[in-house]
């Protein structure tokens, strides 16, 4: 008995002169966290960021925000600390949502909400006509869909765009 328990507890120990395992560095907060607990959310108008062919693009630098294949074209408001906790209530992750009753269009975007926590971020860009949402992280990579209130969503945008989406 007394062997299997020297053992065990030499097995826990380093090898002398091995390297030590540096720590990897911190992983992203996980989406929920980013939309239940944000640093800070913005509310921005977004538009494809799609220019036709047969049109050229300005040669002026473009420092919109842009995520995926969405441009930010207008910068609102911060959002408030109750808006954002009114917001995050109604978060439901994607893996819990009913496809088979979802209304479909082609995804032409409303609005963006660029949610901030830990010094990076991840953007959800909304849908008004088909109550959808993409989601991406700071780089650009696509982290699927969820839900929020869009109830929430339009009335933040009419009060942030008022002439976008007839608000006051």
């Amino acid at each position: 008995m007394l062997s299997v328990l020297l053992a065990l507890c030499l097995a826990g120990t380093p090898t002398p002169g091995a390297p030590t395992p540096t720590p990897s560095p911190a992983a992203p907060p996980a989406l929920a966290t980013f939309i239940r607990q944000p640093d800070q959310v913005r509310i921005y108008r977004a538009d494809l960021d799609y220019v036709p062919s047969w049109e050229k693009r300005s040669k002026k630098k473009d420092t919109r925000p842009r995520n995926g294949m969405f441009v930010f074209s207008g910068k609102g408001a911060v959002l408030t600390a109750e808006e954002v906790q009114t917001l995050g209530m109604t978060w439901v992750p994607e893996e819990q949502l009913d496809r088979d009753n979802r209304p479909r269009c082609s995804f032409n975007p409303d609005i963006a909400l660029r949610f901030e926590k830990a010094g990076t971020f991840v953007d959800v860009v909304a849908c008004f006509s088909c109550e959808q949402l993409i989601i991406y992280d700071a780089k650009g990579k696509s982290l699927g869909g969820g839900r929020l209130d869009f109830r929430i969503m339009k009335r933040m945008a009419r009060d942030a765009f008022p002439k976008e989406f007839g608000g006051k």
